[in-house]
């Protein structure tokens, strides 16, 4: 029954049409190009060559979508435990995993397999996502995996290197900024996909929210789970991230930290229930309905829930509202996507789709230095999501 939630979860998210975003077209637009370009460009960009061999065979929502069903059923014989699995089937976080055009799902049920024991998981892994290169060094020295360890450190060289994780600007320590990414981590851990890539000004806000101490509630069992195996996988990868690169520390890029997490909270968990059995249980059933909070508001928008990017809607309003002889400027290869149609660069007025920026004074300095470029004046502009803007310049 537990298995059967966690699916048809799934499957309801699979089949609500949902705006890619950013990085999901970029690995759409590479993998539908020439298999031999797919392997060059792929070679060229940080990332490794086994995500965007998957995708040049179609199946964007597709394929996740069964990464994420083969991840809860594996996940089941490796927890062994219902309580485990239950939290597993109707997280948003991982049910994002399972419907995300990226590497990220792939990764969670490549690492979820190592764990159970498929030492060709490990190298799969490794070649699906360019954060494995970076953060999978803590598997080799979490279990078995000792052979791989030597081509765990070379990947990361390679990846320390392409991504310039040693330049000066990569380099964010802020105490503010430290405290909210950590915490950060622990609410979209917790299934509050919602709350990313905030603005100093947002986190602050975020600070009234009662209701998110919901979601990070179970670090409370963090203190009371034992094992050390999950507790390295958890805490050495981020560790790794907190000192050569906080810039990057985020949930999204740690499916296997995400899977101990679950593992910990729940053996956690049982032991505090020996203690402070009203405690615990009362920590526990807030997180649930946290959980269901946020899954009802991830299954209502139509856009990816951590990059809030609807292009969509965006591609809705300029087909109701454009008019022949007018051009179409920015995010145009997306709204041709969603469209079927194709739009000149130019015309009597300009239309732009710009993928635009939290900090508003960002987007208002952008689309004045676009009225001085194109010689006219923003009459309309309208937002999508947080952050896609149509704008149209007469």
């Amino acid at each position: 029954m537990i298995l059967f939630t966690g699916f048809i979860l799934r499957i309801i998210y699979f089949l609500k049409p949902r705006s890619f975003w950013g990085d999901e077209w970029f690995t759409i637009f590479l993998s539908q190009k020439p298999f031999k370009e797919v392997l060059l460009g792929s070679i060229r960009d940080v990332h490794p060559p086994l995500q965007f061999v998957l995708y040049y065979f179609g199946g964007y929502r597709f394929l996740p979508f069964l990464a994420g069903i083969l991840s809860l059923y594996f996940f089941h014989k490796l927890s062994k435990d219902k309580l485990a699995t239950f939290l597993f089937a109707i997280s948003p976080y991982f049910i994002h995993l399972s419907g995300e055009a990226r590497g990220y799902g792939f990764l969670c049920l490549f690492l979820i397999l190592a764990l159970l024991g498929y030492k060709w998981a490990f190298p799969c892994a490794l070649f699906t996502e360019h954060y494995s290169w970076f953060l999978l060094l803590a598997i080799p020295f979490s279990i078995w995996f000792l052979p791989f360890l030597a081509g765990s450190i070379g990947l990361i060289a390679y990846q320390t290197q392409a991504e310039e994780v040693f330049a000066i600007e990569r380099f964010q320590w802020s105490v503010f900024g430290l405290v909210k990414k950590i915490s950060g981590l622990f609410i979209q851990f917790g299934g509050g996909v919602g709350y990313s890539f905030l603005t100093k000004s947002q986190a602050i806000l975020l600070i009234r929210k009662v209701y998110l101490l919901a979601f990070i509630g179970p670090i409370v069992f963090l203190f009371y789970a034992r094992n050390k195996k999950y507790l390295k996988l958890f805490f050495i990868p981020l560790a790794v991230l907190l000192i050569f690169y906080p810039i990057r520390l985020n949930a999204r890029y740690l499916p296997f930290c995400g899977i101990s997490y679950i593992l910990l909270i729940t053996e956690g968990f049982q032991t505090m229930r020996k203690k402070y059995n009203k405690l615990a249980l009362s920590i526990l059933i807030c997180f649930i309905a946290a959980n269901i909070f946020s899954l009802a508001w991830m299954h209502k928008i139509n856009y990816d829930p951590y990059h809030r990017e609807d292009y969509i809607g965006a591609s809705e309003y300029i087909k109701k509202n454009y008019k022949p002889g007018e051009g179409l400027i920015g995010c145009r290869e997306q709204v041709q996507y969603y469209l079927k149609e194709n739009f000149p660069e130019k015309g009597d007025a300009i239309w732009e789709v710009y993928l635009g920026n939290l900090d508003m004074r960002v987007n208002n300095e952008r689309m004045h230095l676009q009225e001085v470029e194109l010689k006219r004046k923003a009459t309309l502009s309208k937002k999508f999501g947080d952050l896609v803007w149509v704008i149209k310049y007469e």
